[in-house]
């Protein structure tokens, strides 16, 4: 298939977001933790020779341990403006500042992992963050794709932040409503810990607060990221990303091991 991602000079469109937290101790079922489903709008509008971005929130609802605690989705309560670069990428993104009000009402909820749980309130990661999203959404360059072609990824990785991509490949022609769509994926690992999920965990339900004194292990983080671009301008149809790692709980004395699956599913579907 053919992808010419002629970017429209100006445009604007209305995200739906979910994120989901769950958990899965050994063989029991899988339990959720938090769910946030988040409405917001992204406009860019031409000036002179430049792009700007603005992004607004539309509504925000939440259930679960963390709902008044994730950072990574309270941050969408800031209303952000920034600019495309002539080469596309997202700069100078202002607006997380209005954020230190927000956040200076969180009550982490464990004092074991309150340190490290401030840190993700960083506005300068939220910034990286938001410029890799955007890099890779706008990853495809113009050219002809098969499907399962590899991609490369080396030129990608030179400028994220955030993240490390280990391979990508094109998956495929799908739909979204009447938008055809070119579909394509990234694989990754990650060697941080999912700390709100292990925080969850062994802080709720109650019966499992046992579990705080056994020693931990975590495995790597693994992910993928899929996209769905239109093919003509490149823009974006939907994206869904999961993740998952492998805990073990090991007791100090009787050595008796606990596995726990944490995951994490994350969508976005876009209305134009």
């Amino acid at each position: 298939m053919e992808y010419s991602g002629n970017f429209p000079a100006e445009t604007k469109w209305t995200v739906s977001h979910r994120k989901a937290l769950s958990y899965q101790l050994d063989q029991e079922s899988e339990q959720l933790g938090t769910i946030f489903d988040t409405r917001f709008s992204v406009t860019l509008k031409k000036s002179g020779d430049r792009r700007h971005y603005q992004r607004e929130l539309i509504g925000m609802e939440a259930k679960g341990w963390h709902k008044g605690t994730l950072a990574s989705e309270l941050e969408k309560k800031a209303r952000l403006e920034a600019r495309l670069s002539t080469n596309g990428e997202l700069e100078n993104i202002d607006g997380y500042d209005s954020l230190s009000s927000i956040f200076k009402k969180v009550e982490q909820k464990s004092e074991q992992y309150r340190k490290e749980l401030l840190q993700n309130m960083d506005t300068s990661f939220f910034k990286a963050r938001l410029a890799d999203d955007w890099r890779l959404l706008r990853f495809l360059k113009p050219g002809v794709y098969k499907m399962d072609q590899s991609l490369n990824v080396s030129e990608l990785n030179a400028h994220l932040q955030t993240l490390k991509i280990d391979s990508a490949k094109i998956l495929t022609i799908t739909h979204s409503g009447d938008k055809k769509c070119l579909q394509y994926q990234f694989f990754y690992e990650r060697s941080d810990s999912l700390n709100y999920m292990i925080e969850y965990v062994l802080s709720h339900p109650e019966e499992n607060v046992k579990y705080r004194h056994y020693e931990q292990n975590l495995g790597l983080i693994q992910g993928n990221w899929r996209f769905a671009v239109t093919p003509t301008e490149g823009l974006p149809c939907y994206d869904e990303r999961s993740e998952s790692a492998h805990l073990t709980l090991t007791h100090p004395k009787t050595k008796r091991e606990m596995k726990v699956n944490l995951l994490l599913y994350e969508e976005n579907s876009y209305v134009y």
